[in-house]
């Protein structure tokens, strides 16, 4: 599968840090601080892109808890329906179960928004 298929129905940029926020709300299935992730990224966007997965770090620990459920859904989720991951600086910022699955999976490389 071509990484033009695996992203189809997600824009090539999120343009502000609005944006940024925005996007991570949406795929999170927990509480987001949007004014946090806003404040953070004044000034930057974020571009999608394919990266290796072995180019990629878990983000910091308190926005890294596993959830069982959540991470056995995406084990077993098809990597064409995954939302891209989130990056800033090699680290997941959004998307800590999709890389544990993509690890497990052995996955070459993924989608990825990276905040630049």
């Amino acid at each position: 599968m071509r990484a033009k298929e695996l992203v189809a129905s997600y824009p090539a940029e999120l343009p502000d840090n609005k944006a940024i926020a925005d996007y991570i709300e949406s795929t999170s299935t927990s509480f987001v601080d949007t004014d946090r992730i806003m404040d953070e990224y004044i000034g930057c966007r974020a571009v999608l892109k394919t990266l290796p997965v072995s180019s990629l770090a878990h983000g910091r620990a308190d926005g890294n808890i596993e959830v069982r459920k959540n991470q056995t859904k995406y084990n077993k989720m098809n990597v064409s329906k995954q939302p891209p991951i989130v990056v800033d600086g090699g680290f997941v910022v959004d998307g800590n179960h999709r890389l544990r699955a993509a690890i497990k999976n052995k996955q070459n490389s993924i989608q990825a928004y990276v905040i630049i």
